[in-house]
This record gives C-alpha cells, structure tokens and sequence, in this order.
C-alpha cells in the first residue's frame, strides 16, 4: 500500500494475522462460582482466578482507600470439629471484627469499588441495577455502606431518596404508573 501526503510517497507495511483456533478448546463451568472458562487460554484461568477468589473471600477492601469507618461490630463465630475415631465434637470460638464503611461519594475509588461490588452482588442475585442515587452529589441523603471483614467486603447496602412512594411487581421488577 502507498500512502501519498506531503512529500515524497511512503509504503506502509502490511502485516498477516492468523486465526489459530484450537481443537482441543476445553470449556469448564466452575462448580462453585458458576463461571465458564477455558483453562487452557492463561488469560481466561487467570480471570477465572480472581473472580473465584472475590466471590468466594470477599473483594478486597483495604485501608488505603480511605473510607470513614462508621460501626465497628465484633461476631462470635462458633466452630463445630470432630476428630475421627471420637464420638465427642467440639465447638471453638472466635470473634472476629467487622467494619462498617460508609463511602464518599467524591473519593473515585472508593465509588468504582463499590460498584466492581455491585457489579457482582446484582449478577449473583440476578438484580436489577439500582439507581446509582448514593454517588451522586444532588442526593446528598442517598449512600452506600461496606461491610468489611479481614480486608475483604463481605457486604453492601445502598440507599436512596425517597421523593414520592411507588409500587413495583415483585415477579417482574416493574415500577407500576400512577398508584397512590
């Protein structure tokens, strides 16, 4: 291909692309997290990676994204064991401390985390998307709240304005018109 501008005529370079599709593509649906991927494609096994790590631990949520904890709350878990061999279980307690965070809507990542959680959370429960109310600035009583267990968001909590009740059809997620 000759390219013609000022000056003298350039050639450009043209280049072949080949399209290996391979025969031994090997789809997996992961029992636990549900997603589908090649395991083969090293792309594909590391997305699978991290998505099975933040749907099964929480994505992280470190200090360094600066949200103002709001609650500290401490559970009690109890651990059932039984060792092989005795009749006898035991139960062990720990406590661990959850945070509560609340988010600021002008802090850019704190705001693209939450909805990276969101993002999860709606796919997982086949939700419909919120309103994005609690980012924006105007919807000053509008929020969003992490819970937060060992660095990872365990839970979320969104909330909106409410300028005027509406009815909505559980089945099918419709906001039902002019209903007083």
């Amino acid at each position: 291909m000759i390219s013609e501008g000022k000056g003298k005529p350039t050639r450009t370079r043209n280049v072949q692309s080949v399209l290996n599709i391979s025969p031994t593509w090997t789809k997996k649906v992961c029992s636990t997290c549900h997603m589908t991927y090649n395991p083969l494609v090293s792309v594909d096994a590391s997305v699978h990676k991290k998505y099975h790590s933040d749907f099964m631990s929480g994505i992280s949520w470190t200090a360094t994204l600066g949200s103002k904890s709001l609650e500290t709350v401490t559970l009690v878990l109890l651990k059932k064991s039984s060792k092989l061999g005795q009749l006898k279980s035991s139960v062990t307690r720990e406590t661990k401390r959850v945070v509560i965070h609340t988010i600021d809507k002008q802090n850019k990542r704190q705001v693209s985390k939450v909805e990276e959680i969101l993002k999860m959370v709606n796919t997982e429960l086949n939700a419909a998307d919120d309103s994005k109310q609690w980012r924006l600035l105007a919807f000053d009583s509008s929020k969003a709240f992490i819970l937060v267990l060992d660095n990872k968001a365990i839970g979320i909590c969104t909330t909106d304005s409410i300028n005027h009740a509406q009815w909505l059809i559980l089945k099918n997620q419709k906001i039902v018109p002019d209903r007083k």
